[in-house]
């Protein structure tokens, strides 16, 4: 992923990430843990739209 700012970072997407209808050059937010230098996505989705669980995506700044 790659910001407006420029700010990069990469993010493991495996079985467990969701991450339905989001396309490359989508506006997006990624909601990742890090652990042992190794990040994972667990959601990633467009502004509005809502993660796992049902729960709201968190609002983007």
């Amino acid at each position: 992923m790659k910001s407006t700012d420029g700010y990069t970072k990469t993010y493991v997407i495996d079985a467990d990430t969701v991450a339905e209808g989001v396309e490359k050059g989508d506006t997006v937010t990624v909601i990742a843990t890090t652990e042992d230098g190794k990040t994972v996505a667990s959601n990633v989705v467009e502004p509005g739209q809502r993660g796992q669980r049902n729960q709201q995506a968190p609002q983007t700044r």
